[in-house]
């Protein structure tokens, strides 16, 4: 094959002479492959000429298999190496991962076993990319079916996944599979935002509605604190959907997680979606009952001044008297002195998070708000921001943030009230009534 006759491999085993067919076998698949007898012909090999694979036979006179990975390591670190060995000593495996090799097979192997490993290695991004092609192909007339038959938020959010998966898959092809995506994406905000506009008023006039920005803290936090929990709760502002999936291995290590999507209120500008989700209330409802936290639309103050107080008059109404803090990060200054705030002491180490970790994202419907605010994302099915739930801390009580007011959301300063309330005391009182939202 043409695309194969340009990877040349070294192997390198004592008994070289008894592999031919293996050699013969990756020659008629287009690799060019040079032998050795023993690590040291395999190292001055290595370094004289270039090699996109080296395979080390384990057992070796002279130097061993362990002993030559280890130096060409050492000069060739960029190299990927195969082991093959007749032993299946664990430390032996263990040595050999630890210095990275690529791939560990055990003798006897066939020639299609060494295929498989080399083209794992040499030729994974292409057969990925492929592989990513066919399949959307395969499944465009699906997604095609599901943009014109959706009729359930439920359906939008299957959709919606479902096309972000194809973007992060065809992200690495070199093809014109993603100009086809890209107008998928296009038909399915357009379909997306005609069904908004026919059931949005119903959602915001009757309880027949998904998850909204209103409900997040009281369905999805409260239901936490009162079992006891400790929750932080982060909301990162335009979040997409593909970003929290690229993000999301970084975190799987440290926490179980759990994605469940939620559907934004309109317009989804911070003075009324975010607000909402930090007051539980519909903005009519903040205007109405907290008019001094209620920023107008031509107002020169800040539109996200208040969230901290917004969040106070939150836990008042659902009675829960416990601490909490409020942080806001609006930079990477931000961000590192929060850091150094919250991170464990010098040589303590931090303990492992086995908290779960629920995501939720807001399905928006831009060009659904008024008309000044009528635009269409022509790139992306509107789905945006992502709140992430994991557990809620402390640190000040409801009336702190009331005393403390606008000065507290301005600044972000260290917290001087740092004792913990008992964890039962954030639970709802079992003879008070819940206010319906």
């Amino acid at each position: 094959m043409a695309a194969n006759a340009q990877h040349n491999i070294l192997w390198a085993d004592d008994e070289i002479d008894l592999l031919k067919p293996h050699l013969m076998f990756l020659k008629n698949k287009g690799y060019n492959v040079t032998t050795a007898n023993n690590g040291s012909d395999a190292l001055e090999m290595a370094s004289a000429q270039p090699f996109d694979l080296i395979i080390l036979d384990e057992n070796m006179p002279g130097l061993t298999g362990l002993e030559t990975l280890t130096r060409i390591k050492q000069s060739l670190p960029h190299v990927p190496v195969i082991m093959i060995t007749k032993s299946e000593e664990e430390n032996i495996m263990d040595q050999a991962v630890g210095n990275k090799i690529a791939d560990y097979l055990i003798k006897p192997v066939n020639p299609n076993q060494i295929l498989i490993a080399i083209k794992k290695i040499l030729h994974s991004d292409r057969l990925v990319a492929d592989q990513a092609t066919r399949d959307y192909r395969e499944d465009f007339a699906n997604i095609s079916h599901l943009i014109n038959s959706a009729s359930t938020i439920e359906d939008w959010y299957d959709l919606y996944g479902k096309l972000v998966y194809r973007e992060l898959e065809l992200a690495s092809t070199d093809t014109n599979m993603d100009e086809m995506l890209d107008m998928q994406k296009i038909e399915a905000n357009s379909e997306f935002n005609k069904w908004v506009r026919r059931n949005y008023e119903t959602w915001v006039t009757t309880d027949n509605h998904p998850l909204m920005s209103p409900e997040v803290l009281p369905r999805k936090v409260f239901p936490l604190l009162d079992k006891g929990e400790k929750v932080f709760f982060i909301l990162i502002d335009n979040f997409r959907l593909d970003q929290w999936r690229t993000v999301m291995p970084l975190l799987s290590d440290m926490f179980t997680i759990e994605e469940e999507l939620y559907t934004s209120i309109l317009p989804t500008a911070t003075q009324y979606a975010r607000n909402a989700i930090f007051s539980g209330l519909m903005p009519v409802g903040i205007e109405k009952m907290f008019p001094d936290l209620w920023v107008d639309e031509d107002s020169e103050e800040g539109k996200n001044l208040n969230e901290s107080p917004l969040i106070a008059t939150l836990f008042d109404r659902y009675r829960r008297h416990c601490r909490f803090s409020y942080n806001k990060i609006n930079d990477s200054a931000a961000g590192e002195k929060h850091h150094q705030r919250v991170q464990p002491p010098r040589g303590q180490r931090p303990q492992r998070h086995r908290a779960q970790l629920r995501r939720h994202a807001v399905a928006r419907a831009h060009g659904v708000e008024d008309d000044t605010r009528a635009r269409i994302d022509q790139r992306r099915l509107p789905l945006a921001d992502r709140v992430v739930v994991p557990p809620f801390v402390g640190a000040r009580t409801v009336q702190d943030h009331r005393r403390q007011g606008l000065q507290d959301c301005a600044h972000d300063r260290p917290r001087h009230h740092t004792r913990r309330q008992p964890h039962q005391d954030c639970r709802r009182p079992q003879h008070q009534h819940q206010p319906a939202l």
